[in-house]
């Protein structure tokens, strides 16, 4: 299938213009084929690089390699061991990186895709998506999830001008990788929740199209779920169709508030190794696992028959940050320094505290998160994920404050309810 991308980029009811980078996706089996076709049609077969790893090059490398009449100088294979999206693997990049690249090419999931999205950027040259797995839902994102020096950032950078998902490669990834992508967009529950009550209680701009295109991405991974969790061919096609339509809806507002609430800024906590050692899951894995806690904090809410009062607390005292963030407090605290908690006022949020509550009410359990995640083989546990049980509290805790945007977890801080 290939995506029709203009009723996309029309005019939108919320006034803003929309505008989309990628210019073609197509999702379809043994398509490797038509990259270096796009490339051809798109003059960029000067110099193309492809960026892979020691894992991905054999599923097709050597095929696009000769597609694209490439030599063994114009590939950078990293080593997966340890591979994240940070300074160190920018630098490997940079060492084998040629200046006159034309284009780079993603081949790869998701850490592959943020090195390669932000280097395109850094060299303000296109980049194409091949993705090796249904792992994340970045793959169509305008914005690349970073670590520097301990903290993770997400940072503008560089959308694909196309994306060629080839299923018959995406199928066959490890089962794993597949349930992290799984758990990447069952996330979206929570974030569009967190956007929602974000424009009720601030005005915070939300666009209708925009989360009806991420609900429709959310919609299409559970009319497949049970066919990926018998691992049937067919259904890698829809999951890849949701997860690159989610990261539409990133590229059409040109920042990640339509895919990331506080179910991600966990995955964010835990990535940052601040409470917790590091841990080799992957980020779709520890953005399910917090998906079900942020679930279950929110649904508690249903509990309560009225408002509760907000309360006088400081947040951002340095003594009670430090023992938490250690070398990143002061990051933390620049972070927060404009406080968006600021902008909730007390009345607004009792006048529209059942409002809330229904849309908490559109929330899955916590069981059925796991359920869902359990039978496409995912991780539902903090001890799955390599992290003690006792970490679930102050996780919970923790992570509003990884990055100053207003989500319910962040707003639980300030309400008294006990």
């Amino acid at each position: 299938m290939e995506l029709s991308l203009n009723s996309l980029s029309a005019p939108c009811s919320c006034e803003r213009v929309h505008t989309l980078e990628v210019e073609r996706i197509i999702i379809e089996a043994n398509l490797l084929n038509k990259v270096s076709e796009f490339v051809i049609e798109k003059q960029l077969n000067s110099y193309p690089m492809i960026i892979c790893d020691f894992n991905t090059y054999p599923l097709g490398v050597e095929q696009l390699k000769e597609q694209l009449n490439v030599n063994a100088q114009q590939v950078i294979c990293l080593n997966p061991a340890h591979l994240h999206a940070d300074e160190y693997a920018l630098k490997a990049i940079r060492k084998q990186l040629d200046m006159k690249a034309s284009v780079l090419i993603a081949f790869g999931s998701g850490t592959i895709h943020d090195l390669t999205r932000y280097t395109a950027f850094k060299l303000n040259i296109p980049f194409l998506s091949v993705p090796t797995a249904a792992s994340v839902d970045g793959f169509a994102s305008t914005v690349a999830a970073m670590t520097f020096k301990g903290f993770k950032v997400t940072i503008p950078a560089k959308a694909p001008l196309a994306i060629f998902a080839d299923t018959a490669i995406i199928s066959r990834a490890p089962r794993y990788l597949t349930a992290a992508g799984v758990g990447d967009l069952l996330a979206k529950f929570t974030a569009l929740v967190d956007w929602k009550i974000s424009h009720l209680l601030t005005g915070e701009y939300l666009c209708d199209k925009i989360v009806t295109i991420t609900e429709e991405a959310l919609q299409t991974l559970l009319n497949v779920i049970d066919d990926l969790a018998l691992q049937k061919e067919e259904a890698f096609e829809p999951l890849m169709y949701g997860l690159i339509l989610s990261g539409l809806g990133m590229q059409m507002i040109g920042n990640s508030r339509p895919a990331s609430g506080a179910e991600h800024h966990l995955s964010h906590l835990w990535e940052m190794h601040v409470i917790n050692d590091e841990i080799k899951a992957l980020h779709g894995e520890k953005v399910g696992v917090g998906l079900s806690y942020v679930c279950e904090r929110y649904r508690s809410l249903l509990e309560l028959k009225e408002a509760p009062a907000f309360k006088e607390v400081n947040l951002y005292d340095e003594n009670m940050l430090s023992p938490i963030f250690n070398q990143l407090t002061a990051a933390i605290l620049k972070e927060n320094e404009h406080d968006c908690l600021t902008q909730v006022n007390e009345g607004v949020f009792k006048l529209q505290f059942n409002q809330i509550k229904a849309l908490i009410e559109t929330l899955p359990t916590a069981t059925q998160v796991r359920t869902w995640l359990k039978q496409v083989g995912g991780k539902t546990t903090l001890a799955e994920i390599g992290l003690e049980e006792r970490l679930k509290e102050p996780s919970l805790a923790a992570a509003p404050y990884v990055r100053n945007r207003l989500t319910l977890l962040r707003l639980i801080k300030v309400l008294e309810l006990s």
